[in-house]
C-alpha cells in the first residue's frame, strides 16, 4: 500500500515526473526492497521472495509459495526408474558433421525469423531510450575488480618512460571497458523485462533488434572410432587393463615370484573365461595372455637389473671430481666413504700400488658385468616376434601347404580366396617398418621384408601357373575333340554301311556332342575370366583361346558341308543303284525273249 501512495504522491506533486512517465513509463521501481525490481511488480502483492521467484524466469509468473506448500509429492517421482521408464530416455544422437549442424542452425534461424517482426523506428527509439535512461547506474552490479585486472594484464606494463599519449590511451581503454560493461548490463535487464509480452505492450515496444545468431559448431571427432578399436585390441591381446597385470605390478617389491604364481592360481576366474571360445581360438588367446604375463614379469626383472646398475654407478659418480689434491693434501677435502683400499708396497727401487690400478679397474668392471650377466636368461621382448607369424614362409612350410592345396580338387573360388590371402599377406609385410629405432641400435628390415614379399609372391604365382596349366589342358582337350570330329565328318565312306554310319555320327554330333563341348567351353570361359584378373597370358595361350572360341561356329559349317556332301553321295548312290537295276532288268528282259524264241 505504501508503494501505491508513494507513486500517487509523485504523480500529483511532481508534474515533470508525470509528463515523463506519460511518454516513457518506468521500467524499474524507484524504491524497492531489492535492487532492479521490475515496475510490473507494483501491481502484485508479493513478498520479496515471491517477486524474485516470479522474475527468475518468464515461465514462473504467478508463482505463490503458499500454493506450493499444498502440492503433494507425486509418487512417480519417488518410484525407482525401471524398464518401464527406460523408454522415456532419449538415445544419444550420433555425432553430426559441421555441415549438418549448420543446416539445423539455419532452419532454427529461419523459424525464429518467421515468428518475429522487424522493429520500427519508434521501437528502436524507445528501446534505445530505456537502455540509456531506464536503468540507473545505482542499480547495476559493480564490475569485478579481477575482471579489469585481467584485461589490463593483456596490455604492456606501464613504465616510467611511457609517454603521456600511452597513459591517456590506457585511461581511455579503462573508461571504454567500464562503459561497455554498464551498457551490457542495462541492455540485458531491458531485454529480460521485454521478454514479458505485457511489458512490451505497456512500454509500447512491439519488437527489438535481434542479435546476430551465435553459431557454435562442435568439431568432428574422427579419433573416437580408432581409439575404441585400439583400446579393444590392446585389451584383448595385450591385456593392459587386466586385473591380474595390476596385481602382478603391485606385488613386484614383495615376495615376487612365489606371490606371482599364487596370484595366477587363485585368480583363475579372471583368465579362465578366455577358454570359453572355440578350441583353437581359445588356445591362441590363452597363449597371448600368458605371453603378456611373461613380458610384464621379464620387464620387472629387467627394471631390477637397471636399478642395480644405476645404484652401482651412483657409488662411483660420487667420486667423479677425482683426487688431484695439488701440492698440499687437505684431508678435509675428501670426506666421502672410500670404495677400494690400495696399499703402498716397496718393490725396489720403486713404490707400487697393491692392488694395481689395472686390477682395481678389472674389479670394478667385474662388478658391472656380474649384474649384466644376471639378466642374460631373462626372457626378452624382441622385435623379431613381429615376424613369428611369417615363419611358414621361412621354413618352407608354406610350400608344402600349397602343394597339398593344389593336389586337392579346388574350385575357382577356392583359388581366388587363396590368391587374395597371399595378396593381403604381401601387403601386410610391405607395410612393416623398414627401419626400427631401438635405443642404441637401429634395425634395418628392408631386405628381410623384400625377401618375405618375394616368397609370398612366388607362392601366389605357383597357384596361378597351376591354374594356367589346367586351363591350357582344358583348351587343348576341347580343340582335340573338335579336330577329331572334323576329321571324321570329312572322311569319304566307301560303302553304304559306312555312309549310314557317318550320317548317324553327324546327327549325334549335332544334337549331343556339340552341346557337351559348349559346356566345356563355358567352363573354359570361367577359367579365362579368372586368369585375366591375376595373370598375363602368353601369346600361345591367347591363340589357343581364340581357336577354342572359333570352333563352335566352324564345326557348324563343317557339319553342314558334311550333310550336303553325304546327301550328294546318297543321290549318286541311288542313281547308280537305279541305273544298275534298270540295266539288270533290261538284260533279264532280253534273255527271256531269246529263250522264248
Amino acid at each position: 500500500m505504501v508503494r501505491y501512495v508513494t507513486l500517487t504522491f509523485k504523480l500529483l506533486f511532481f508534474p515533470q515526473t508525470l509528463q515523463k512517465h506519460r511518454h516513457h513509463p518506468p521500467i524499474l521501481q524507484d524504491n524497492s526492497q531489492t535492487l532492479a525490481a521490475p515496475f510490473k511488480e507494483l501491481s502484485h502483492h508479493r513478498t520479496p521472495s515471491e517477486s524474485i521467484g516470479n522474475n527468475y524466469s518468464p515461465r514462473a509468473q504467478g508463482l505463490k509459495i503458499n500454493k506450493l506448500q499444498h502440492i503433494p509429492i507425486s509418487k512417480s517421482l519417488a518410484k525407482p526408474v525401471g524398464p518401464s521408464c527406460s523408454s522415456n530416455i532419449k538415445p544419444r544422437c550420433r555425432p553430426m558433421s559441421p555441415q549438418e549442424q549448420l543446416d539445423i542452425l539455419h532452419r532454427e534461424e529461419e523459424t525464429m525469423r518467421a515468428m518475429q517482426t522487424e522493429p520500427t523506428e519508434r521501437d528502436l527509439e524507445r528501446y534505445t531510450y530505456y537502455i540509456a535512461n531506464g536503468v540507473p547506474s545505482s542499480l547495476l552490479a559493480t564490475q569485478p575488480l579481477q575482471q579489469m585486472m585481467n584485461i589490463m594484464r593483456q596490455l604492456p606494463p606501464e613504465t616510467e618512460d611511457s609517454n603521456i599519449q600511452v597513459k591517456i590511451m590506457r585511461e581511455n581503454m579503462k573508461e571504454e571497458v567500464t562503459r561497455d560493461y554498464c551498457f551490457t548490463l542495462r541492455k540485458s535487464i531491458v531485454d529480460y523485462i521485454l521478454m514479458d509480452p505485457s511489458e512490451c505492450q505497456r512500454l509500447s515496444i512491439c519488437s527489438i533488434p535481434k542479435p546476430f545468431p551465435r553459431r557454435v559448431i562442435r568439431g568432428p571427432v574422427p579419433w573416437h572410432t580408432s581409439y575404441r578399436k585400439v583400446y579393444t585390441w590392446q585389451n584383448q591381446h595385450l591385456f593392459t587393463v587386466s586385473q591380474i597385470m595390476i596385481l602382478l605390478q603391485d606385488i613386484w617389491l614383495s615376495s615376487w615370484l612365489p606371490h606371482c604364481a599364487s596370484i595366477i592360481d587363485t585368480s583363475q576366474a579372471l583368465w579362465l573365461p578366455l577358454t570359453h571360445e572355440g578350441e583353437q581360438e581359445a588356445l591362441v588367446i590363452v597363449k597371448e595372455f600368458f605371453s603378456c604375463v611373461a613380458a610384464l614379469m621379464s620387464m620387472q626383472l629387467r627394471s631390477l637389473v637397471v636399478e642395480s646398475l644405476q645404484d652401482l654407478l651412483y657409488i662411483f659418480t660420487k667420486h667423479e671430481d677425482g683426487n688431484d689434491f695439488g701440492e698440499v693434501f687437505d684431508e678435509m677435502k675428501y670426506i666421502q666413504s672410500e670404495v677400494l683400499q690400495v696399499e703402498l708396497q716397496v718393490k725396489e727401487p720403486h713404490i707400487d700400488f697393491s692392488p694395481s690400478l689395472q686390477e682395481c679397474w678389472e674389479f670394478i668392471h667385474r662388478g658391472f658385468m656380474q649384474i649384466i650377466k644376471s639378466a642374460e636368461k631373462i626372457p626378452r621382448v624382441q622385435y623379431l616376434s613381429v615376424y613369428q607369424k611369417y615363419s611358414n614362409l621361412l621354413d618352407h612350410t608354406a610350400i608344402q601347404e600349397i602343394s597339398s592345396f593344389l593336389n586337392d580338387r579346388q574350385s575357382l573360388e577356392g583359388f581366388r580366396d587363396k590368391i587374395e590371402s597371399f595378396n593381403h599377406l604381401r601387403q601386410e609385410i610391405a607395410s612393416l617398418h623398414v627401419t626400427v629405432p631401438l635405443s642404441m641400435f637401429c634395425l634395418h628390415a628392408g631386405k628381410l621384408n623384400d625377401d618375405l614379399c618375394g616368397r609370398a609372391e612366388r607362392l601366389k604365382d605357383k597357384i596361378i601357373m597351376f591354374e594356367m596349366k589346367e586351363h591350357r589342358e582344358l583348351n587343348e582337350g576341347i580343340c582335340r575333340k573338335y579336330e577329331e570330329i572334323t576329321e571324321t565328318i570329312r572322311s569319304t565312306p566307301e560303302t553304304t554301311e559306312e555312309l549310314v554310319s557317318l550320317n548317324q555320327y553327324i546327327n549325334i554330333t549335332s544334337n549331343v556332342t556339340t552341346r557337351k563341348l559348349m559346356d566345356e567351353i563355358d567352363e573354359a570361359r570361367f577359367h579365362l575370366s579368372f586368369l585375366l584378373d591375376y595373370a598375363t597370358l602368353p601369346p600361345d595361350d591367347l591363340k589357343l583361346n581364340a581357336c577354342v572360341y572359333h570352333w563352335p561356329n566352324n564345326i557348324l559349317t563343317e557339319l553342314e558341308d558334311s550333310r550336303i556332301h553325304l546327301a550328294t553321295m546318297k543321290e549318286q548312290a541311288q542313281d547308280f543303284l537305279q541305273n544298275r537295276f534298270m540295266n539288270t532288268f533290261h538284260a533279264l528282259s532280253h534273255t527271256t525273249v531269246d529263250t522264248h524264241s
